[in-house]
């Protein structure tokens, strides 16, 4: 009988909602209703009858650098004043601003990843020396400027950065956020626009699909700084150029109100003026006021923060820009609340409330307030009853609320309807591969045995989304969600997103394996950012690419990953330099192909042009052979260079020592750590007298073959703060294997490393030791003294058949406070080194005290863009003092 009644009860309410009108004006009967739908992975309303009209609202932020960080500041007003925004459109810093927003970030999120990046530095390209091959970091260690040349003639970038920091950094936060984009930018959080100025057609471009990342990038491009970002067939800089407040492309997208956020610079004073990008931006900055006052007479609220002199280029004060925003907001709210009430449609009909009844016991204590509050009120409005079902939709735990109204007597009478959501019986998971199902079970707001909640269930699809982009997953959504009512049952569909395919564009030399063998390894896997990411440094850091980029293409759920690279001419001169009192001056040259015949093979001629030393050579290299991490390295040279000389008996002197050659290695990189290598060696070695004393002239041919392994992790070769400089080897020169003109053997191992604290002081800790045998020629013996080597001694000074070297070295950072605009000089540093050794002519394994001997010295170091400078001096307990000038890298 009881089941009977049910069937009867919903049976009515049917017959209501198959009747009922829709409007007061058509019929004293309508309904209002709100369900929820699972669609494509997304719990969403769907809300039927009467609404309220509300207005677009466009939010639009300005450019302006480091004034644009007020931004952050205003949505979070917006957000805690309850103003919605319907789009955001944004310039330069303003498209950064609002597009991390939009791609699901909150202020706060946004506000300590601005706090997070190096905002100085975003513009330097520069790949990290530990992330280069052993090779290569000699490379970046001794040369101070490249000169590239295409068809024949000298390059000149167009700007100082390619742009690659700047969009690593930006397609780590996109992919990383929690909406992504299927069709266009209106699938965001919010629907979003960035403003862009192209270059070829001198045009305004709205950017609202693609790729999301590569728009803000472009729309943030600053002339001469960046390189113009190739979107399609156009080329991309800043759109502050043309419109750095774009009220009116909020007004062609729609929006009845636009809010307008001016952050533009004032311009810059006289000595403010410096960089050529510092003249294009007071230029752009002239040029642009007309437009700009125009746009902020379309504005409806217009919100110009007092930012007295803040500078665009100074990001130290990020906190306090928020809280600008912040207060700015609030000054305009009640300016802003009246003009929205104003574009509202607000249906005008009232009616006493005759009564109200609820078909539900169980509701929020948010509901039973508000219907209290509405039966005390002499006349009610629809939207008041709007705004009821949208409290008891917001509770989450009905499947459907409804309103059925009757105004027959021109009063209301309302009746709430609920249907309230099965209790959930089981719950699964479809498609996942990199988690265990009970991780995800512990993960989830909804559990088995209790009833299904709309909001929960929204909190676990964020929840589930989260997980995956933590640990790098960024492709990963779900699909859908299966809700049995009868069984239920909810099932999660989960598209990890598992790449299909890879999609290489840009390249014309460079054949495509050398790219592909980066990103190869990753086809058939699930898509990880932090995979893709290394992937995306290792190619640009063959330094083949002015900019290597990335866009994710979908198909039918399948997922190919395209990568698009910007070669860079790979036919280079490089010049470096340095002085000192030990080599006097030095011209250090290289001129070849980077990447012959496409195959990233470097074919180099090099030159060493000093007082007391000099190169000439020629070297073929090859950092990976094929998708191998095999390497090899083949050099033909001629050097010589005079070393001072000091016997056992004191006797001193000056030789000369000359090299003719050539040099095969093979051998494994251990990634970018370092190598292990076999070595073949062929030379012709000259020893003869230059001056004073010299006993051991002589002029032989050796070859030999030699095992090494080096590990190089310095962070820099001038003042590390951190890494190891490990390395071993054994050497042979056999006359039998090798017809070696005198056969040897020797082996030596180095270990150094650095070690820092409080960002200021550092330790520098060495230990080396060599050994040979008797037979190893003069030209063969380990070497050591100099500024870097032994205080208290000549370069080359001492030299033996084994050799037992231990050193301690306190560096300090002197935390001096230079101008912002210097130049000339970075950091300055003090330090002292306590070396403690000894030298045997023939290996010996019996020692006295009267073998060891110590040095003392320290330095005053500064950092300079034309390499290290040394002011040195050390002294050896064995009564001598050598003074140290050096300035520049070492070759």
């Amino acid at each position: 009988m009881g089941g009977r009644k049910r069937w009867l009860k919903y049976l009515w309410i049917y017959f209501i909602f198959l009747f009922a009108g829709q409007t007061v004006a058509g019929s004293p009967s309508f309904t209002m209703s709100e369900t929820y739908r699972f669609e494509h992975g997304k719990v969403t309303v769907v809300r039927k009858g009467y609404q309220v009209k509300h207005p677009k609202i466009g939010l639009v932020l300005s450019g302006g650098g480091a004034r644009g960080m007020v931004h952050i500041g205003v949505l979070k007003a917006l957000e805690q004043h309850h103003i919605p925004i319907d789009l955001i459109v944004g310039t330069s810093i303003g498209s950064l601003i609002g597009g991390l927003y939009a791609a699901g970030y909150t202020p706060d999120e946004i506000l300590a990843i601005a706090q997070k990046i190096n905002w100085a530095s975003i513009y330097q390209d520069k790949p990290p020396r530990t992330a280069l091959f052993l090779g290569q970091k000699g490379e970046q260690d001794r040369y101070l400027a490249n000169l590239r040349f295409r068809n024949g003639n000298p390059y000149i970038p167009v700007a100082i950065s390619p742009g690659q920091r700047m969009f690593l950094t930006l397609a780590s936060l996109i992919l990383q956020g929690r909406y992504h984009m299927r069709n266009n930018f209106d699938d965001l959080r919010v629907p979003f626009r960035a403003v862009a100025t192209d270059l070829v057609s001198g045009k305004l471009v709205v950017l609202k699909k693609g790729n999301l990342a590569e728009a803000i990038n472009a729309s943030s491009a600053i002339p001469l700084l960046f390189v113009p970002v190739d979107y399609d067939s156009m080329l991309l800089v800043d759109g502050g150029m043309l419109a750095n407040l774009p009220v009116d492309v909020a007004r062609k997208e729609g929006c009845d109100i636009v809010i307008a956020i001016d952050v533009t610079s004032p311009l810059r004073k006289k000595d403010e003026i410096n960089a050529p990008w510092e003249i294009v931006d007071q230029g752009t900055t002239i040029m642009s006021e007309l437009e700009r006052s125009l746009e902020r007479r379309k504005a409806d609220v217009l919100i110009r923060p007092n930012l007295d002199n803040q500078r665009n280029d100074d990001y130290s004060h990020i906190e306090e820009l928020k809280n600008i925003g912040l207060q700015a907001v609030k000054s305009k709210l009640p300016e802003l609340r009246k003009i929205i009430r104003e574009k509202t449609d607000v249906h005008e009909a009232v009616f006493p409330l005759k009564n109200c009844t609820i078909n539900d016991s169980v509701v929020s204590l948010a509901f039973f307030e508000e219907i209290q509050a509405l039966k005390k009120r002499a006349r009610v409005r629809l939207q008041d009853i709007r705004r009821l079902l949208d409290v008891a939709a917001g509770q989450g735990d009905f499947q459907q609320v409804s309103a059925v109204a009757d105004t027959t007597d021109d009063s209301l009478s309302v009746s709430f309807l609920f249907k309230r959501f099965p209790q959930v019986q089981a719950v699964a998971f479809r498609g996942v591969t990199r988690y265990k199902p009970e991780q995800l079970h512990r993960l989830l707001f909804t559990q088995t045995g209790q009833p299904l909640n709309a909001i929960a269930l929204k909190k676990d699809i964020d929840l589930l989304t989260e997980l995956y982009r933590a640990d790098g997953y960024s492709l990963m959504r779900v699909d859908s969600l299966g809700w049995d009512a009868a069984t239920g049952r909810l099932t999660f569909g989960i598209n990890e997103g598992r790449i299909s395919a890879l999609r290489i564009t840009g390249n014309n030399k460079v054949k495509r394996y050398v790219i592909s063998r980066e990103f190869g390894r990753l086809i058939g896997k699930v898509f990880n950012w932090k995979d893709v990411q290394q992937a995306m440094r290792n190619a640009y850091t063959t330094q083949f690419f002015e900019r290597v980029t990335l866009n994710i293409l979908e198909e039918n759920g399948r997922f190919t990953l395209e990568v698009k690279v910007k070669e860079r001419s790979t036919v280079v001169m490089r010049l470096g330099g340095k002085y000192g009192t030990e080599r006097r001056a030095q011209l250090y040259w290289e001129f070849g192909d980077e990447c012959l015949f496409g195959m990233g093979i470097k074919s180099m001629l090099v030159g060493r042009f000093g007082m007391r030393d000099g190169k000439l050579g020629i070297k073929i290299r090859d950092d990976r052979i094929f998708t191998t991490y095999l390497t090899f390295d083949l050099q033909g040279y001629y050097k010589w260079q005079i070393n001072p000389i000091t016997d056992r008996d004191g006797a001193t002197g000056r030789y000369r020592e000359i090299r003719r050659g050539a040099r095969f290695r093979v051998g494994q990189q251990l990634k970018r750590l370092g190598q292990f290598i076999l070595e073949l060696r062929h030379e012709n070695i000259e020893d003869r007298l230059e001056d004073g004393t010299f006993r051991y002239p002589q002029n032989i041919e050796l070859r030999s073959f030699a095992v090494r392994a080096i590990a190089d992790k310095r962070n820099r070769a001038d003042f590390p703060t951190k890494g190891i400089n490990n390395y071993w080897s054994w050497e042979t020169g056999n006359r039998f294997v090798f017809a070696s003109k005198r056969s040897y053997t020797k082996a030596m191992v180095n270990l150094e490393g650095y070690y820092s604290f409080r960002n200021q002081a550092t330790w520098h800790l060495r230990m080396f030791f060599g050994i040979g045998d008797k037979s190893m020629p003069f030209s063969e013996n380990f070497r050591f003294g100099g500024l870097h080597s032994f205080y208290g001694l000549h370069q080359n000074e001492y030299f033996g058949r084994q050799v037992f070297i231990a050193s301690a070295e306190y560096r300090y950072r002197i935390p001096f406070h230079l101008s912002s605009g210097n130049l000339l000089f970075k950091n300055f540093y003090l330090s002292f080194r306590y070396d403690f050794g000894g030298v045997w002519r023939n290996p010996n394994l019996v020692f006295s005290s009267k073998d060891f001997f110590s040095g003392l010295g320290g330095y005053f170091g500064i950092e300079t863009p034309l390499g290290p400078l040394f002011l040195a001096y050390g002294h050896l307990t064995r009564g001598k003092s050598v003074g140290y000038i050096s300035f520049g890298f070492e070759y």
